[in-house]
């Protein structure tokens, strides 16, 4: 008797791990044969989770989830069709997936009420770009018929555009701060977000987002972004210069000094290489110093670039091989990236350009 009961506990046992909990993807590709595939994604390296095969357009993909203490993040694409990827937050629950051939941007996924709210976060950033880009269209075409007050009215709009949007995506946090969901947002708004936005948007997210894996990325980006902020000393670094020596920022001497992040191939650094060079020959004897770094990864691209822009002043180069390159230490997310210092190397303004920064270093020159 003990034997059969041990038997018919391990068979329902069995049964259970058969059955358990798990996740179903069903979903339509109408027009479309072949695989639907899931996978994620870490760096350059692509794992297969799953795949099943279309049938008269649709699919249905199977599995579970071992740890769900923080849901991963996944990709469900068609084969051969990386540009129509649904991303989803993957979970033991039930999602319904429809994917659009003619426009992947209406492909859809849905199933938890987590992936309800990444799906409103997208819906936002969705309307402000598709908007920014009329807009950015029509400022373009001002500028070249030399309308310059239509050209600024276009400008007041996005931008009044683009505040609406962000006090949107907040009040969104606000009703959803306590799920990780919330934590990832920041975390991707933090990407071009400076150290205040970060900041508020960090406090809006409760204890509980704070601690997993999104919310601790977000803490260390405060942490890093505040060694390099407004009134902090920049942090000193060497690298090699164009001429084969070693070059320290403390060696930079100058009542004003910029720090100028570019590399050869970035084009919006290329054309603003000119009106730095007219600062530069402008206010050089007053006390104005430049370190222009960059972070190619041609050697020869670079020389040539300083030469063709003819560019007068210290120029070093950061290979981002270690933690502690400037680009990373000084969170450079984009170049151009301009750090304004005073005589003492305190951080004085970032990013500021043309006429704005003109008018600082003018400041510091005094």
């Amino acid at each position: 008797m003990r034997n059969l009961l041990l038997s018919i506990i391990v068979a329902v046992c069995t049964l259970s791990a058969c059955t358990g909990p798990g996740y179903t993807i069903k979903g339509e590709a109408s027009g479309r044969e072949g695989n639907v595939i899931l996978l994620t994604i870490n760096g350059r390296n692509i794992d297969t989770l799953s795949t099943a095969k279309l049938k008269d357009g649709k699919f249905t993909v199977k599995g579970s989830v071992a740890d769900t203490s923080l849901p991963e993040l996944v990709y469900l694409t068609l084969e051969g069709g990386m540009n129509n990827m649904l991303v989803f937050f993957l979970e033991n629950a039930n999602y319904t997936a429809v994917f659009n051939s003619e426009d992947p941007s209406l492909s859809t996924i849905e199933g938890t009420q987590s992936q309800t709210i990444l799906n409103e976060f997208r819906k936002m950033s969705k309307s402000l770009n598709k908007e920014g880009g009329r807009l950015q269209e029509e400022y373009k075409n001002a500028k070249e018929e030399g309308n310059q007050v239509k050209a600024d009215s276009i400008e007041d709009v996005y931008d009044a555009l683009a505040d609406k949007n962000a006090e949107q995506e907040k009040e969104l946090l606000r009703a959803n701060n306590d799920n990780f969901v919330a934590s990832f947002i920041v975390s991707q708004k933090m990407q071009r977000a400076d150290l205040e936005e970060i900041k508020e948007l960090y406090e809006i997210l409760s204890e509980n987002a704070r601690i997993n894996r999104f919310g601790k990325e977000v803490a260390d980006k405060i942490a890093k972004l505040e060694v390099v902020s407004i009134g902090q000393v920049a942090p000193d670094f060497t690298l090699n210069t164009d001429k084969d020596e070693l070059f320290s920022l403390s060696q930079l001497k100058g009542k004003a000094k910029v720090i100028d992040f570019w590399a050869s191939w970035c084009g919006p650094c290329r054309n603003a290489n000119p009106e730095m060079v007219k600062l530069y020959n402008k206010y050089h004897k007053k006390g104005l110093e430049v370190l222009g770094v960059s972070v190619d990864k041609n050697k020869e691209a670079w020389l040539k670039a300083i030469a063709d822009d003819k560019l007068p002043w210290k120029q070093v180069i950061d290979d981002k091989s270690s933690d502690n390159s400037p680009s990373r230490v000084y969170n450079v997310a984009f170049i151009p990236h301009v750090v304004l210092l005073d005589a003492n190397n305190v951080i004085i303004a970032k990013n500021l350009h043309g006429e704005e920064l003109e008018n600082k270093i003018k400041e510091l020159l005094k």
